[in-house]
């Protein structure tokens, strides 16, 4: 897992405007959490899997 915040597609703080879109590519396997500055209860976790078959 990776240590740290990661930067989300080039915006190091991650935050976004209304109707705005994220993505990203993961290239390693892990388990990669998350969390809203805003609203301290919304956490979560993202699994990322080896490559699809």
């Amino acid at each position: 897992m990776p240590k740290g915040p990661i930067e989300w597609a080039g915006r190091p703080d991650g935050d976004l405007q209304p109707k705005q879109h994220l993505w990203t590519t993961f290239h390693a396997a892990g388990a990669y959490a998350f969390y809203c500055r805003y609203h301290p209860g919304m956490t979560g976790t993202l699994v990322v899997k080896g490559p699809a078959r």
